[in-house]
């Protein structure tokens, strides 16, 4: 594992989310999902609806910041806690140790060949995150809450 993670926050709708993400950035109260875990779940993770609540001007896109923050709520945390909901349901049913497949890198002094790099995730960690979010994303979903998502 790299040790890079991504972290999860939910918060009250009080104010501004362009002013209040920032007081969030390092929250010890956040759940945090391994990189390599999100980055297995990109592809559906890019249905769900979101903000950058960074920049006020942007419109309203889909999936997660990679690097900053992703104001998540309404209908687009509904959407993410049926996902991860499900993403957490089938690793449960896999092994100790769930092996992800990741990008694929060359392989060093062939620069014909590459390789998939595999990352080695505990299927206990990586279900206990997903069902953390998720059911953090459930209570974002219902008025007055939103999930903020603080990238690498």
């Amino acid at each position: 594992m790299s040790g890079s993670y991504h972290d999860f926050v939910l918060l009250t709708d009080l104010g501004d989310r362009h002013v209040q993400y920032a007081q969030h950035i390092v929250d010890p109260g956040a759940v945090r999902v391994a990189d390599e875990l999100l980055m297995y779940l990109h592809d559906s993770l890019l249905w769900v609806p979101t903000e950058n609540p960074s920049i006020a001007e942007l419109p309203p896109g889909h999936g997660l910041n990679y690097y900053g923050p992703t104001s998540i709520s309404g209908e687009g945390a509904a959407m993410l806690a049926d996902i991860l909901h499900h993403w957490a349901a089938l690793f449960a049913c896999g092994p100790e140790i769930l092996i992800l497949t990741g990008g694929c890198s060359m392989i060093e002094g062939d620069p014909t060949s590459f390789e998939r790099a595999k990352h080695r995730i505990s299927r206990d960690t990586a279900v206990k995150a997903l069902r953390a979010v998720a059911a953090m994303a459930r209570q974002a979903a219902e008025p007055g809450f939103w999930l903020l998502h603080v990238g690498v």
